[in-house]
């Protein structure tokens, strides 16, 4: 099975595109601003993904998960796990 860290190793940058690393701590949380996730590809590299809408449904997701978060109802991208959850967004640049 390949690693899906592997496949978004920081090393290495995609042509057109501007990639971010976001580290969750555990049992932690982040408050979801659309605007911060716009048009971002979300791949998760470690850890679980939990995410809480406002209308109380939830979901998570496992390492090589890739998403997107806009055009959702969401409160909230948690992390419920003993280690760091290690996220990395992938977006165009103009």
């Amino acid at each position: 099975m390949t690693d899906p860290e592997s496949l978004f190793r920081g090393d290495r940058p995609i042509p057109g595109c501007r990639s971010t690393t976001i580290t969750i701590p555990p049992a932690d949380r982040l408050d979801y601003s659309e605007a911060d996730w716009a048009g971002a590809v979300v791949v998760v590299l470690r850890g679980r993904l939990h995410l809480e809408c406002w209308s109380g449904e939830q979901g998570s997701f496992d390492e090589g998960t890739v998403l997107f978060l806009t055009g959702l109802d969401l409160r909230y991208v948690t992390n419920f796990g003993l280690d760091p959850l290690v996220l990395k967004t992938i977006t165009r640049v103009a």
